[in-house]
């Protein structure tokens, strides 16, 4: 088994399929990199964004379950029609989802280091102890970053126990419309 059976399920896939996986791939790196960036979108561009994936989602949702269906199936099409119905709003809704984290967070902090422009943002942050396996203990919260996903920045033990509770904190970056890309905070 080849890589490419591995990836587009077929040794000799179409344009369509290696079209259509080749976005849901790409769609989860950016996911991913949105979720983990130091990135929060402006209130605009997240309403702007949320209709943007609805409409990505809206076109790659039925050429996807078209192809799994016409096609050697990469995932299994339920037999019943409500079963096809269920399956399908429910690919629609995850597909969604992936395309609103990539819309909002993955491109949009990409773009923002790209055309933004440097900005300085002085924002009173609140330290926060989470005992937490799946993510930081120590965390930075505060109304400047409510909106990044997820809504804190991780800190280190040493620096939590050295910080007052609360504190005015500069966040240094860059920023557009798209929102604001942090790459230091001063703690000074």
């Amino acid at each position: 088994m080849s890589w490419i059976e591995k990836f587009y399920g077929s040794e000799r896939p179409n344009f369509l399929r290696v079209l259509i996986f080749s976005i849901f791939y790409i769609s989860i790196i950016l996911w991913f990199y949105g979720w983990r960036a130091d990135f929060t979108p402006s209130s605009e561009w997240k309403d702007f964004g949320m209709h943007i994936s609805i409409y990505i989602s809206a076109i790659y949702c039925p050429v996807l379950y078209l192809l799994a269906t016409t096609q050697k199936p990469i995932i299994k099409i339920f037999k019943s029609y409500i079963g096809r119905i269920f399956q399908f709003l429910f690919m629609a809704v995850v597909m969604t989802f992936i395309f609103w984290g990539v819309v909002v967070h993955g491109a949009a902090d990409l773009l923002t280091q790209i055309i933004g422009k440097p900005t300085t943002i002085e924002s009173e942050l609140s330290k926060t102890y989470s005992a937490s396996r799946r993510s930081c203990d120590f965390r930075l919260e505060g109304d400047a970053i409510k909106e990044a996903m997820p809504s804190y920045i991780c800190i280190s033990e040493l620096l939590y126990s050295e910080l007052p509770a609360q504190q005015k904190f500069k966040l240094e970056g860059q920023s557009s419309y798209l929102g604001f890309h942090i790459e230091k905070i001063d703690t000074k």
